[in-house]
């Protein structure tokens, strides 16, 4: 019994080392990805507007 308890433990723990990772790369890339195309579009906006307004 107790090599089965410590197998179950052993797979918990590498699930963990193998997810948690995974999980911060994915809370921190996809904010990322859909922050940048955001901050282009008004970035772009805003350069537009000033080059009509040199204009």
């Amino acid at each position: 019994m107790k090599s089965i308890g410590f197998t179950i433990v052993i797979i918990i723990v590498w699930i963990l080392v193998e997810i948690v990772p995974m999980i911060f790369t994915f809370m921190i890339i996809i904010p990322l990805m859909l922050k940048v195309p955001y901050g282009l579009g008004v970035f772009l906006a805003w350069l537009i507007d000033a080059l009509k307004a040199l204009k």
